[in-house]
């Protein structure tokens, strides 16, 4: 098990990840309990979406289903979405290491300058750029680079010549005045649970803690207007950190049939403990009159794991009791959001950069009715923007469709599973298919 010593600053919980593996030998150090602030009681409302608040997702395949949509025009769509949302990885190449001589075309500043040129030109004219930089190649165990001069053996966060890639990216993507928002990276806690030949990458989680601050400090050196954050996902958290971290402090997980009370205070504990682990080093940094924010938002993605609890296959079940687990299932949202400066404490804002219910193509009513939930869910926090994981579907590989390309590659690092062609608000065809659809449970208003 893991050797846990007493957490007396961030940095100090920061240095659990070079914690050494010991026994269970007699006189073993244990973690040491805190006293747990508790949950408060969350308020819910249906948590509808104003059209400031709602993100719309385009790249250049969807760029392709714009014109033929029968029931909107680029001009219905600019009205009913205040947020355009690029998704640009680090490096956008056919693998994950781009020649040095094509680096710079690649990455992310060129590919949004491209794209947004590309988007006003069809007549999208929502306002605010937000961009999403993905740094995990979609098979979520390499990073993107370019390809690397000085000898090293695999991209890391502590290796120089990455980091120098890094804040030379995102220092010309800040250049970009018509961005207002960046999520570094996606998922990264993923990344905490990633394996590289057979290597848990817990040390270089650690790294990647240490430039993510560098990264926001020289963003907001030189764009201070510019808003940054972090980007997460809540699923990997509460499926895997929450019970992983709790294990680790002995605390035991409720039983099936144990009051909702005892589910609760679980929850609570594990998801503070994990918080402290996991996201709390990239929000704030510093003790005391030095305490500052690293962060303006969290950046979250919103992939369930469909066919386990709570939700069992049935996203929004007519059972009040199972619909109401899963609205509990999200409060540990509480914990990650809180965290404090210098003066106060915080609640940072949510960005959902991502959202889907993973269950491939013709699944948009199970889509929209994960949806109304996550809304419910979400109710109780402040929700800058919330974007889909994509405008539309990729037609399928027997079509002679672009779906292939991302979820039959050569290099399974560099593929989607299956479920991301279909992951879509509007169909191949642009058609939005009724009043229970994504897209119109989506820019409904209160």
């Amino acid at each position: 098990m893991l050797r846990v010593r007493q957490i007396t600053s961030v940095f100090l919980m920061i240095g659990l990840f070079f914690s050494a593996a010991c026994g269970d030998e007699e006189g073993a150090e244990q973690p040491v309990v805190e006293q747990i602030p508790e949950l408060p009681e969350l308020t819910y409302t249906e948590g509808h979406l104003t059209a400031a608040q709602r993100g719309l997702p385009l790249d250049e395949f969807d760029l392709q289903v714009l014109p033929g949509m029968r029931t909107h025009t680029p001009a219905d769509i600019s009205e009913l979405f205040g947020v355009l949302v690029i998704n640009a990885p680090f490096v956008k190449w056919p693998a994950a290491c781009a020649p040095q001589n094509d680096g710079t075309a690649v990455q992310p500043a060129a590919k949004v300058r491209e794209q947004l040129e590309a988007i006003r030109a069809a007549g999208v004219t929502t306002p605010t750029v937000a961009v999403n930089v993905d740094i995990m190649t979609p098979g979520r165990t390499n990073l993107y680079h370019v390809c690397f001069t000085e000898g090293a053996g695999q991209p890391r966060f502590d290796v120089s010549e990455y980091q120098r890639q890094l804040k030379t990216a995102f220092s010309d993507l800040a250049e970009l005045e018509a961005v207002q928002y960046i999520t570094i990276g996606i998922d990264m806690n993923v990344y905490y649970h990633a394996t590289v030949d057979g290597s848990r990458q817990i040390d270089d989680y650690t790294n990647f803690i240490l430039t993510y601050r560098e990264l926001f400090d020289e963003i907001k050196s030189q764009r201070p207007d510019l808003k940054v954050g972090p980007g997460l996902n809540y699923t990997y958290f509460r499926r895997l950190s929450m019970p992983e971290v709790a294990s680790e402090y002995g605390i035991e997980p409720p039983t099936a049939d144990a009051s909702i009370s005892a589910k609760r205070a679980y929850d609570n504990s594990a998801a503070y403990y994990a918080d402290k682990r996991i996201v709390e080093p990239l929000l704030a940094n510093g003790r005391g009159a030095s305490r500052q924010l690293t962060a303006d938002f969290i950046g979250l993605s919103f992939f369930p794991f469909p066919n386990t609890d709570p939700f069992n296959g049935e996203p929004e079940p007519s059972d009040d009791d199972a619909r109401q687990g899963i609205v509990d299932w999200y409060r540990p949202l509480h914990s990650l959001v809180t965290t404090s400066d210098s003066m106060a404490e915080v609640q940072l804002p949510i960005v959902v950069v991502q959202a889907d219910w993973p269950e491939g193509e013709i699944k948009r009513p199970k889509k929209a009715a994960f949806l109304n939930v996550l809304k419910t869910a979400l109710s109780p926090f402040a929700v800058e923007w919330f974007a889909w994981r994509r405008f539309s579907d990729l037609p399928d590989p027997e079509v002679g469709s672009p779906c292939a390309q991302f979820t039959r590659a050569s290099d399974p690092s560099l593929s989607f599973p299956a479920e991301y062609c279909g992951s879509g608000i509007v169909d191949q065809y642009g058609t939005v298919e009724d009043e229970n659809s994504v897209f119109r449970t989506l820019t409904i208003d209160p």
